[in-house]
């Protein structure tokens, strides 16, 4: 065996080692974790009442990703969504938000070492963010609920946003 082919080993073998350290972790904290059938590297995880996040792992950091579809208010006042997204991002510990083809997507990364009580920590803030933050906003049910109870919603609220 060459030294390239040691060396690809060996990193393999630690991102496998975080892989199986992450899955653990997140199955701990009630996620079901679903390995990509066809990437190694990605994880779908899942929580009931919890935003779905996909893991991207590799040696050097952790890629978390989810994503919502914008309903048909968000997309008819664009510049609201924009405004809306600004906010998050203003109210954000650790997490991205942003639009892209309809979708208000959001990312954050987690750099270094796996250590378990470090990871809890920044566990505990994107969930905060992807979770907490959207539920405390009335704009995400607004941009990205069921449209028809939003609409009742601008209704009983008279706001200026309309479908």
């Amino acid at each position: 065996m060459s030294e390239m082919e040691l060396i690809s080993q060996k990193i393999k073998g630690k991102t496998m080692n975080k892989k199986n350290q992450i899955t653990t972790h997140f199955e701990y904290l009630g996620y079901e974790v679903n390995p990509s059938e066809n990437e190694d590297h990605i994880l779908f995880c899942v929580k009931p009442s919890y935003t779905g996040l996909i893991v991207d792992l590799n040696d050097i950091r952790i890629n978390f990703y989810s994503h919502y579809e914008i309903n048909r208010i968000g997309k008819c006042n664009p510049d609201k969504v924009l405004r809306y997204v600004n906010d998050l991002n203003t109210k954000s510990s650790t997490t991205t938000f942003y639009v892209k083809d309809d979708v208000l997507a959001m990312l954050t990364t987690y750099t270094g070492k796996y250590d378990r009580s470090t990871f809890a920590a920044f566990l505990s803030a994107l969930e905060y963010d992807v979770n907490n933050l959207l539920d405390l906003s009335t704009e995400t049910t607004l941009y990205i609920g069921d449209p028809d109870q939003a609409e009742n919603y601008l209704h009983d609220n008279s706001s200026s946003a309309f479908a």
